[in-house]
């Protein structure tokens, strides 16, 4: 999904297999892909301008050919965690000029997506060119100036719009444009300690990600966009997905969902799907049937408030499901389909 932190660009820098020397490629619609291998172990990465996917695990290879295959991991849905359930195939030329990838998405989506699913597979399908570090250099910081013209945009597009809470997150446009730059920095200085950020194209690529991703969520906290009705996906300002599924014609009491966070610059994760039932009108509730997620006998419980486009998940003791540093709390907004 469009709107999904950036875990691929950090996981990618902090890895280990990124000490060997990336290969890295461009097509000519800009999208980058990035190879590195160690070992018999591979790390792709694929950049494109609506979101990065990170897919490492065995490499295949036969002769200039090489298979990536998530074995074993198939997506389970559309919030679940975005760099599972992916197969791709390609070539590598002998001198490594040039690649050619084939992206296919594989598991239960692939035959019915959710919503927002399409926007998972990035348009890495063709021909690839090696590409130099100037190159890439120039090319992210473009990718940086149409961010911030999207930004722009959007702050322009919401301004005036009579919202709760909404000129409190305006406000925090500063404080918000600050935290964007300490991940970037982050994710340059373990990319490459050596060069000053602003020298290292991850530091713009992930300043752009970060850019479109606060201009959806400044139109989705508007309300300007939001469909009609509670089936879809909303978004928080931090990282935090929740997508809700049409439990059929016939079903008013049930609710399926997925939850999907990726939280500050230590990009700690947590995922959690299952059906809450609606207790009233605007407020469902999920109650774990799951014993090891207990703790101290009690299962985790978490409560969606609907408010027309505005959404308040409060959860409890669900440690068991995400990162230490993570959290499913919070207000989430319906965004566009």
């Amino acid at each position: 999904m469009s709107g999904f932190f950036p875990v691929g660009i950090l996981f990618w820098a902090l890895v280990g297999v990124a000490a060997a020397a990336p290969q890295h490629y461009m097509d000519e619609a800009g999208n980058e892909l990035q190879i590195v291998e160690q070992d018999g172990f591979a790390a792709l990465r694929l950049i494109a301008s609506t979101r990065t996917l990170l897919i490492s695990g065995d490499l295949g290879r036969n002769g200039n050919a090489f298979l990536f295959m998530m074995a074993d991991t198939p997506a389970a849905g559309a919030a679940q965690e975005p760099d599972t359930g992916w197969k791709v195939t390609g070539t590598v030329d002998l001198f490594k000029t040039s690649a050619r990838v084939k992206v296919e998405r594989y598991g239960p989506e692939k035959a019915a997506p959710g919503p927002g699913a399409e926007s998972l597979i990035p348009p890495a399908r063709g021909l690839y060119r090696r590409v130099n570090a100037a190159e890439r250099l120039r090319r992210a910081r473009l990718e940086n100036e149409g961010a911030e013209s999207i930004l722009t945009a959007a702050r322009d597009r919401v301004q005036g719009v009579k919202q709760p809470g909404l000129q409190a997150i305006l406000e925090r446009d500063p404080a918000s444009r600050k935290e964007r730059e300490a991940i970037a920095r982050e994710v340059a200085r373990s990319v490459d300690e050596h060069r000053p950020p602003v020298e290292v194209p991850d530091y713009w690529q992930t300043l752009a990600e970060l850019g479109r991703m606060r201009a959806r969520f400044l139109v989705a906290a508007s309300g300007i966009e939001a469909p009609a009705g509670r089936f879809g996906e909303y978004i928080d300002d931090s990282g935090g997905t929740v997508v809700f599924s049409d439990p059929g014609a016939g079903e008013t009491r049930n609710l399926p969902f997925e939850i999907f966070v990726v939280r500050g610059p230590t990009a700690h994760t947590g995922s959690l799907a299952g059906t809450a039932r609606f207790l009233d009108a605007g407020l469902a509730e999920f109650v774990d049937g799951n014993q090891e997620a207990f703790e101290e006998g009690k299962p985790a419980t978490v409560r969606f408030r609907f408010q027309g486009h505005v959404l308040t998940v409060e959860a409890e003791r669900t440690k068991y499901y995400h990162g230490a540093r993570a959290f499913f709390h919070g207000t989430y907004y319906r965004v566009a389909e």
